[in-house]
């Protein structure tokens, strides 16, 4: 029930599990018990953090006197803590004790008197590693447990049966009226119902924290696509007033002999299927490059200008084969004058 739990909320992006190679984990034992409340815990412990305090995101688990914090890097809004979850199943079926996890780096967890205190990783445990870890706790050799990978990954998934519905709201920074639920319950004389209303407030509660979660991504999308629709219109006004200056100078050539002799060289160009690959125009001459792969049709469009009666002279001034069968023909034209 748990794992569909977790599932539910982990396909919704509202709740990861996060290793323990991610994390950095403080066990606090308190001096008296109190409630923990948000501000309280930034307060008290944020400066604990290896990460930048405004990068920072705080898991916290509290049981009477015992803190469990974990530290991540922020990016994203719920973690369930690796640790935590094995940590719950292995107090309940090995009790105290030294876990050593083989995975990619080694994991290592320590149980002591039904308290997780230590969780961490490291790359090359050895003998002295366990005897230091072992001497600190007063663990016995018989306390000492090692996972193979597969065993790992096997008691990784155990583990969800053992995790408790408090875990949840204490993650998702939810909290219920236990008291008022069991009077129901027992009114009721259901304890599916308190199970089944449970399970629905963290559902629920879940659903919201995904759909806000959603709002928030939306909007930001929502308020750079404004930003940029903003930047497309002020280039859009900008090409508009180049478009209305650009109209007003062609209005004053439009019947330049220049203007037209340029509309009927890339006229004719395209219609012989050819490349114009540049032109250059002063006074009354105009010289110009095209390129084709069939040299037959130069003299054809030489002679479609000539025709045009625009021009007094076209001729080819030379002619130069190109790799893969193109042919490049330098031009020069004379204006008629006006």
């Amino acid at each position: 029930m748990k794992k569909k739990l977790f599932d539910y909320l982990d396909n919704r992006d509202i709740l990861k599990l996060a290793s323990i190679d991610k994390s950095f984990f403080i066990y606090k034992k308190l001096d008296k018990q109190i409630k923990l409340e948000d501000n309280i815990l930034k307060i008290n412990y944020l400066k604990e953090s290896p990460f930048p305090i405004e990068k920072t995101m705080i898991v916290s688990i509290l049981e009477d006197k015992k803190l469990y914090l974990w530290f991540y890097k922020k990016d994203t809004k719920h973690y369930l803590p690796e640790a935590l979850l094995l940590f719950r199943y292995l107090v309940k079926n090995y009790s105290d004790g030294l876990f050593i996890f083989k995975d990619s780096v080694t994991k290592i967890i320590v149980i002591k008197d039904s308290c997780l205190v230590i969780s961490f990783v490291k790359k090359g445990l050895t003998q002295v590693d366990i005897k230091l870890i072992k001497d600190e706790f007063l663990l016995k050799n018989n306390e000492i447990y090692t996972f193979e990978l597969d065993e790992y990954k096997g008691l990784l998934q155990n583990s969800f049966s053992a995790l408790k519905l408090s875990d949840f709201l204490h993650i998702l920074n939810l909290s219920i009226d236990f008291k008022a639920l069991i009077n129901r319950a027992l009114i009721n004389l259901s304890l599916p119902f308190l199970l089944s209303s449970i399970l629905v407030i963290i559902s629920l509660s879940g659903y919201y924290l995904y759909i806000q979660d959603k709002h928030e991504k939306l909007y930001k999308i929502y308020q750079d696509k404004q930003k940029s629709l903003s930047k497309i219109k002020r280039d859009v006004s900008k090409y508009e007033e180049s478009i209305e200056l650009f109209n007003s100078i062609k209005n004053e050539f439009t019947y330049s002999n220049k203007i037209v002799a340029l509309f009927a060289i890339t006229q004719e160009v395209k219609e012989q299927n050819m490349t114009l690959f540049y032109i250059k125009m002063s006074d009354e001459n105009i010289e110009f490059e095209i390129r084709t792969e069939d040299s037959s049709r130069i003299p054809l469009f030489t002679e479609k200008l000539f025709l045009s009666d625009i021009f007094s002279s076209v001729k080819n001034s030379s002619t130069q084969n190109l790799p893969h069968g193109k042919v490049k023909a330098t031009m020069q034209a004379i204006l008629k004058a006006r």
